[in-house]
């Protein structure tokens, strides 16, 4: 999967997906670090909510929530990039 989005992260493999989307594990090449990218279909979100659902999770810290780095679109998509925890999702639990 050789795919780079907004010229930055390089999609490397799927982590998980559910009812709202897909996340990846995505490399930043300039930065060199590794990302999550939450990618969810339009067709299946409003903009506005998600929006205002990363800038919820933005305002959160602990150890265990992935800080939010930043918000993208395009025409069909909509995508949510943070910070890469490494280990078992909630979901396991």
């Amino acid at each position: 999967m050789e795919r780079v989005l907004f010229g930055k992260y390089r999609l490397c493999r799927e982590l998980g997906n559910g009812r709202s989307g897909t996340v990846y594990l995505a490399y930043h090449v300039e930065l060199e670090e590794y990302r999550a990218v939450k990618v969810v279909p339009k067709s299946l979100a409003d903009y506005d909510t998600f929006r205002k659902e990363a800038l919820f999770l933005k305002t959160l810290r602990h150890p265990g929530i992935p800080i939010v780095y930043d918000v993208e679109e395009d025409t069909g998509y909509s995508y949510l990039i943070e910070e890469y925890l490494e280990g078992e999702s909630l979901y396991a639990w």
